[in-house]
């Protein structure tokens, strides 16, 4: 028997409980023993190891915290058999590489110099990367610390493969997958198939109940999206994942979670009960001594509360911070406000970033970004321009139902103001607006539309203009495609499903949008890819907002908005991926003297795209909220002008 299968088999018995852990560490005792009989001088065993294999034994030893002689003596034993066995693993095959293999790879202080191949990798697709290795040495860290990781790298840096390798280095044999339902198709299948193809793979789909891979002998990964995955999560539950990936974990974002009653196969699933789902999977997960890997580019979208589900997804929210009631305290702002005679819990602010940085950072949390480690993958700073063209006639009904809410809200606010002897009528109408925020927000909205339909031949004018002349009609150095070697390409991305029709029809080309079927959406991201002919895609933000791979565009035109600043981040980062030449150039259309233009200046800054709890920066805060605060400060100043 080799020393592959005594390592296999040493594993598979480690992970049955602490009753063998006992049995294995006698059997080290054993080899101890026998070493010292044959009177091996383990303190020359241990410098010939730190200049043969770069390992430096102190380090190793601390990281498992060992600290009894007797243990140290045992440790160097244990690293005496593996690395005087016939032979290491040759480079390219899944020989198993056991605990003391990775313990030295961790220990070594040059993580880009050593080249370690997780179990099953294919060498023929590429090798890790030093920031990869890194991240798999966190991973082993807060493994021991008893929670998961949360992988909040920037977006294009890689989570999909460094996830897929903690789990192969874990030598776990069922993985569980969550994704949005693009990525499923789009980009987990195909990696798994090409980094780990002697892996077996099962793309759930659909709301009835699939058959779920039972075999232990052999790794298995279930892929299936946050939209189904309610459907399927009793099956999952006693399936029994022992790793745990949540793509894209800010999907999981909603802190009133529910549980999920479904009352028929058509039942849409809101956010609420998706993060429910999400949280019973994990929790399952951690109970069977699993790890839950939380893997999101832009974590907290728009406040810290949303951190609380990821964290207590990958078991971290009370190890780390206490509990619920201390985090909303600490960090979101918690305090109790009077509303409608009843003391309720408010925590929708944040504070005290600076501190809840370095706590994650020090604890579950690795953050790189592209800046540190791909600085040549860069978008510029966003260049606002007035739509060239506006359709007057929408534009009328649009002013029209600037109008209108405008009238409704100055009335109610008097009213108010009166009943409360307030003379600032600016702060009342304010006021009025968020008091009655889902009416406003009905109103807003139909406000949107109009200035999207009426942006539309300016968009259209805008994007012919810089397909004919490029980046040098806005008199910028055109640094990637106007070299000749490669079309220039733009990407317009829209809000309403409608719009973004309108101007996939004008060009012909393809497009992203949130209905479509998931050959639909790949075949469209290859067309725009890899046919030079095809030099002009329309993208609906969110639903092209994660898990794509557009950085053949050298321009991202916004035709419309959305509410949140860092959805437009995550647009443009599809832009600034592996492969991109030179620096894509965003654009944002506005309609002048509207709602419109105010949006664009909020939702268009690149300081806002992750708060300061996530990268540690000092930095403008603008949140979803914020932005709509600004318009009903806007529309407060016409009403003011009006009155």
């Amino acid at each position: 028997m080799g020393w592959v299968a005594v390592n296999q088999a040493v594993q598979a018995i480690w992970l049955t409980g602490p009753d063998m852990q006992l049995v294995i560490f006698l059997i080290y005792g054993w080899i101890l023993s026998e070493l010292i009989y044959r009177q091996v001088n383990l303190m020359s065993t241990a410098i010939w190891l730190t200049i043969r294999y770069r390992v430096h034994t102190a380090p190793a030893l601390s990281y498992w915290k060992i600290t009894n002689p007797l243990h140290n003596l045992l440790c160097s034993a244990v690293i005496l058999v593996i690395v005087t066995r016939n032979g290491r693993p040759t480079a390219g095959t899944s020989a198993y590489y056991g605990p003391c293999d990775i313990m030295m790879l961790m220990a070594n202080a040059s993580v880009n110099k050593t080249v370690f191949v997780p179990p099953g990798l294919n060498r023929r697709a590429g090798d890790l990367r030093a920031e990869q290795i890194e991240a798999i040495r966190k991973a082993l860290q807060v493994r021991r610390a008893g929670y998961g990781l949360l992988l909040a790298d920037d977006m294009a840096m890689g989570k999909t493969l460094t996830s897929l390798s903690i789990a192969a280095v874990l030598q776990v044999r069922r993985i569980l997958v969550i994704c949005p339902a693009i990525a499923k198709a789009h980009t987990w299948v195909p990696e798994i198939a090409k980094w780990f193809p002697g892996w077996r793979i099962l793309q759930i789909d659909g709301r009835n109940e699939a058959e779920l891979l039972w075999d232990n002998s052999e790794t298995c990964v279930h892929v299936v999206n946050y939209d189904v995955l309610v459907n399927h999560l009793d099956a999952l539950k006693r399936w029994v994942p022992q790793c745990v990936i949540i793509d894209e974990s800010h999907y999981i974002k909603n802190v009133g979670y529910k549980p999920f009653k479904q009352t028929g196969r058509s039942k849409a699933i809101t956010g609420s009960q998706r993060t429910w789902a999400a949280l019973q999977i994990a929790e399952a997960c951690r109970k069977a001594g699993g790890m839950v890997i939380a893997a999101s580019g832009t974590p907290m979208v728009n406040r810290t509360a949303e951190l609380i589900p990821q964290l207590k997804a990958i078991g971290a929210l009370n190890p780390v911070f206490g509990s619920w009631r201390s985090f909303t305290e600490t960090y979101c702002g918690g305090h109790y406000q009077k509303i409608r005679g009843k003391s309720i819990w408010i925590y929708d602010s944040s504070t005290n970033g600076s501190q809840l940085n370095t706590k994650l950072l020090n604890s579950c949390m690795l953050r790189r970004t592209k800046q540190q480690l791909m600085p040549d993958i860069q978008s510029a700073d966003p260049i606002y321009k007035p739509a060239p063209i506006l359709d007057e006639e929408i534009m009328k009904d649009y002013r029209k139902a600037e109008q209108d809410i405008v009238a409704y809200m100055v009335e109610s606010a008097t009213i108010k103001a009166r009943n409360l002897g307030q003379n600032d009528r600016r702060a009342a109408i304010i006021a009025e607006f968020k008091a009655n925020s889902a009416k406003s927000l009905v109103r807003l909205n139909v406000m949107r539309e109009h200035i999207g339909r009426a942006k539309i031949p300016g968009v259209q004018q805008f994007t012919d203009d810089l397909l004919t002349k490029g980046h040098s009609s806005m008199h910028i150095l055109d640094q990637d495609a106007q070299d000749g070697q490669q079309p220039f390409k733009v990407i317009v991305f829209a809000h309403h499903r409608a719009i973004v029709q309108q101007l996939a029809e004008y060009w012909n080309c393809p497009s992203i949008q949130g209905n479509q079927d998931q050959a639909d959406r790949r075949d469209a991201v290859e067309s725009f890819q890899h046919d030079d002919s095809v030099r002009v895609m329309v993208c609906s933000i969110q639903a092209a907002g994660v898990s794509i791979d557009l950085h053949k565009g050298a321009a991202a035109v916004f035709a419309e908005y959305h509410w949140s600043p860092a959805a437009h981040q995550q647009a443009i980062d599809r832009l600034c991926r592996p492969g991109r030449r030179g620096i894509a150039v965003p654009y944002f259309l506005y309609a002048p003297n509207s709602i419109d233009y105010v949006i664009s200046q909020l939702v268009g800054s690149k300081a806002t795209k992750v708060d300061q709890a996530i990268d540690g920066r000092q930095h403008k805060d603008t949140a979803d909220s914020q932005v709509r605060e600004a318009v009903f400060g806007y529309l407060a100043d016409k009403a003011i002008d009006q009155g």
